[in-house]
């Protein structure tokens, strides 16, 4: 990298990976932001199909993933599990 585009990051309070140049250096933010946006998509369409489960369905989804230590499917079920107000059973 150029002495004169490392000033001019760091006049734009950016950092240029090494190796890249300040196109492909976008390129691959916009990638990240837009990588970043498709897992926040699934993550709320996840967590809006385990809210839509009823009450047994819901209890299943835990007996099925309290088994895996702190499994973030379980979790999610368990909160759903409390803010209905029913209480998960215990792991066995």
């Amino acid at each position: 990298m150029s002495r004169a585009t490392a000033a001019k990051a760091a006049a734009l309070g950016t950092q240029l990976a090494v190796g890249y140049s300040p196109i492909m250096q976008r390129q691959r933010n916009k990638w990240r932001a837009e990588a970043g946006a498709r897992a926040s998509r699934v993550m709320n369409r996840i967590t809006n199909s385990i809210a839509k489960l009823d009450d047994e369905d819901l209890l299943d989804l835990h007996d099925i993933f309290r088994t895996d230590a702190g499994s973030p499917l379980d979790a999610m079920a368990v909160a759903e599990l409390r803010k209905r107000k029913l209480e998960p059973e215990p792991a066995a």
